[in-house]
């Protein structure tokens, strides 16, 4: 059987925690080291990626997930000898449009002002499939996972994400 020596970091998208990767990390032992990062709580995606470098072993794979998948690139950007594979998933190098960034915006300005319930409830056909949503209890889990992200937590990870660089150039430089 193929095995690696490499720790795979798992970097969770915005509003998601480790729940998102559970059956990897479970799973994934005999093939590698399965970690679970956790996004520093702040607004700041060069924040992010210093954390997750100051924790990280001197040579690891990342698997990033939207959020996470822009703070994997960052990662690359900063320290690209020590990124040994890398899953870029549901991610962009891009930045928003100027439309999609104002609405992001009013979201923030939503969740801040009490509405955070509002914005889950509308976030979920984003993060759940029309499968999940005629089941009933994988929409439930993600109602879960993303309350459990808090308001707070959920408005930085948005600003975060509205004002983050163009890495279009870290992207095509990754070999």
């Amino acid at each position: 059987m193929w095995r690696t020596t490499d720790t795979v970091l798992f970097v969770p998208g915005a509003f998601t925690d480790r729940r998102l990767f559970a059956h990897q990390l479970d799973h994934l032992d005999e093939l590698a080291t399965p970690r679970f990062v956790e996004l520093a709580d702040v607004d700041s995606l060069a924040v992010m990626a210093e954390a997750i470098l100051a924790d990280a072993p001197e040579r690891f794979a990342l698997a990033g997930l939207s959020l996470g998948g822009i703070v994997a690139l960052e990662l690359v950007k900063r320290e690209p000898e020590r990124v040994t594979r890398l899953a870029l998933l549901a991610t962009t190098a891009e930045p928003d449009p100027p439309p999609v960034a104002a609405g992001r915006r009013v979201v923030v300005e939503r969740v801040r002002g009490g509405e955070f319930a509002q914005q889950v409830e509308l976030l979920l056909p984003v993060l759940s499939g029309p499968l999940d949503r005629e089941r009933g209890g994988d929409v439930a889990a993600v109602r879960a996972m993303v309350r459990g992200v808090g308001a707070a937590r959920y408005a930085r990870q948005v600003e975060a994400i509205v004002n983050r660089p163009d890495q279009r150039g870290v992207a095509a430089g990754i070999a």
